[in-house]
């Protein structure tokens, strides 16, 4: 019995397999192929497309598309995963945010300010701070966009500051996930010091506990991801963020994705909606 390849590394095993034994029986690999059972079938054939798009993707690239998700909805492994498969830049209004922080910045330590109060850093600060970045070199191929823009204003601040120029906001998609398992999964998430990788001891757990198995720094749960902060974080971003997806679906930019998916399969479907997006 056939089992169908659920992973990007099997996927890319499977099909080395189907090349070694299309030859072997001195057969087309297509001839081969439709000898699979329908489900093995239909996974090897869209992990085959997503492969050839994110190839055409990387030749032509000049693409900015927003990933747009809730705290824990998976959005920060997701956007990382997919900046590589499609070859452009993810930029994290997060990261940028604690880099300019940790280089003590004029924009950074204001920033400090809002952060270490837990409130939301003014649109004045995040804009020029991402837009900043947007500008810089490595940004000109195309971006994916994390955790901005989160309302309107800053989504309008955006386009404004790509007008004039051959950039433009290709697309948004959104990463839905239900709100009770969006705090299911917060209450067990983790964080490594050094460079911020994600864990979840409930379906993400570290090879050794409280240990990061890339760097080896210490894992810690973030003060917004416990108690009333969680509660006030998705709070704000239900009624607030949420208001993005009206704002991207009335130019007809907006694509919706299960979040609630294992990651290989919500990875797929991304792949799938950045086609869409790029008209493929």
């Amino acid at each position: 019995m056939h089992v169908a390849p659920t992973t990007w590394p099997e996927m890319m095993g499977e099909n080395r397999k189907l090349e070694l034994e299309a030859r072997k029986l001195k057969i087309g690999r297509l001839r081969l192929i439709r000898r699979l059972p329908s489900c093995a079938r239909y996974r090897l054939v869209e992990w085959r497309r997503n492969d050839a798009f994110s190839r055409s993707f990387h030749r032509r690239r000049k693409v900015n598309i927003i990933l747009i998700g809730a705290q824990g909805s998976g959005k920060g492994t997701q956007a990382e995963m997919l900046s590589k498969s499609l070859g452009i830049r993810h930029v994290a209004s997060g990261d940028l945010f604690r880099k300019a922080i940790s280089e003590g910045t004029a924009l950074g330590m204001q920033a400090k300010t809002y952060i270490d109060r837990g409130h939301l850093v003014p649109d004045a600060l995040t804009n020029a701070m991402v837009l900043n970045r947007l500008e810089e070199p490595d940004c000109k191929a195309g971006v994916l966009l994390d955790g901005f823009p989160r309302n309107i204003a800053q989504a309008e601040a955006l386009d404004n500051d790509l007008q004039g120029t051959d950039r433009t906001i290709d697309g948004a998609i959104y990463l839905e996930v239900p709100r009770d398992v969006l705090l299911q999964r917060l209450s067990g998430r983790y964080i490594c010091r050094a460079n911020q990788h994600v864990y979840n001891i409930n379906t993400r757990p570290p090879k050794v506990a409280g240990v990061c198995d890339i760097d080896g720094s210490e894992l810690y749960q973030r003060s917004d991801d416990q108690g009333r902060a969680v509660q006030e974080r998705l709070d704000t971003f239900f009624h607030e963020t949420i208001r993005l997806l009206d704002y991207y679906k009335q130019y007809h930019k907006l694509v919706a994705v299960n979040g609630n998916q294992s990651i290989e399969q919500v990875h797929e479907d991304l792949m799938k909606a950045a086609r869409s997006l790029a008209g493929e």
